[in-house]
């Protein structure tokens, strides 16, 4: 088996399905280069079916695991923040605890960082999909720009990377504040700082995870509770100078106020803007 030198960086709650997080961690096992840490933090109180996985998947590795207990649940940014300070390897790999990595994402990203030196951020396209009855439906490819113009100029509106695909240099990160508490946002405004101390972001052009998706994917982002939690981090963003007046007009317009549309009129906005 070969290994790299990184952490992989994952958070769990209790809500999460046990059988998705079991094939998530699985697909970390069957890395072509396999990490010599992970990092998995227990984001509050988890039901024994969840630990039974966790407990599986500690007796299959053949690497460090690192288990990050927290009293209480968090919000993602400061679970994640949590578990980032524990990470022993400089290069760092996140994942989600319901997607799956393609057998060769770690090892493409690793050797990217390897050969590209001044290259903090590495992210790549993923693959919606879900599944039913047993069968696994592939749905469209959320690609983003990839090189590091185009990223900065995609960043003033939307989220220029896709978070569970991300790898990056631990130190760079923490020399920006680290992951901090934004609801929804923490990785956005994370990339954005990032960016602002001028260090380079870029994404491979090939989907390196599959994303698990949902009937209630949109419907869960539309509503007056998410619509505020849009507005604040647009206004928070403006305040730091990472936008200015005119997009932030424009960003209230195209992404603020759809958080009250229907959910299939989001969907139809989001996908008009992803093209």
């Amino acid at each position: 088996m070969l290994y790299g030198e990184y952490s992989i960086l994952l958070s769990v709650y209790g809500q999460e399905q046990p059988a998705f997080f079991r094939k998530a961690l699985k697909s970390i096992l069957e890395q072509t280069l396999l990490p010599r840490q992970v990092v998995l933090v227990e984001d509050g109180y988890l039901p024994e079916r969840l630990i039974k996985v966790i407990d599986d998947f500690i007796a299959k590795a053949e690497f460090e695991i690192t288990i990050v207990k927290l009293e209480k649940t968090y919000d993602l940014g400061q679970a994640l923040d949590k578990g980032l300070k524990k990470c022993s390897c400089e290069i760092v790999a996140r994942a989600d605890s319901d997607d799956l990595n393609l057998f060769t994402r770690m090892e493409g990203q690793y050797k990217y960082l390897q050969a590209h030196q001044n290259v903090a951020v590495v992210g790549a396209y993923i693959q919606e999909f879900y599944e039913a009855n047993g069968v696994t439906k592939k749905l469209e490819i959320r690609k983003v720009p990839l090189e590091a113009v185009a990223i900065g100029r995609f960043s003033k509106r939307r989220n220029p990377l896709n978070h569970m695909s991300v790898m990056f240099r631990k130190s760079v990160i923490s020399k920006c504040g680290g992951y901090v508490k934004m609801l929804h946002f923490e990785d956005y405004f994370l990339w954005l700082r990032v960016l602002a101390k001028g260090y380079q972001i870029v994404n491979l052009p090939k989907v390196m995870v599959l994303a698990r998706t949902g009937k209630n994917f949109y419907t869960k982002r539309t509503g007056w509770k998410y619509f505020r939690e849009e507005f604040n981090f647009q206004r928070k963003i403006l305040a730091e100078h990472f936008i200015g007046p005119t997009i932030f007009l424009g960003n209230f317009f195209t992404r603020v106020i759809v958080r009250l549309c229907p959910p299939k009129i989001m969907k139809f906005v989001y996908k008009a803007l992803r093209n």
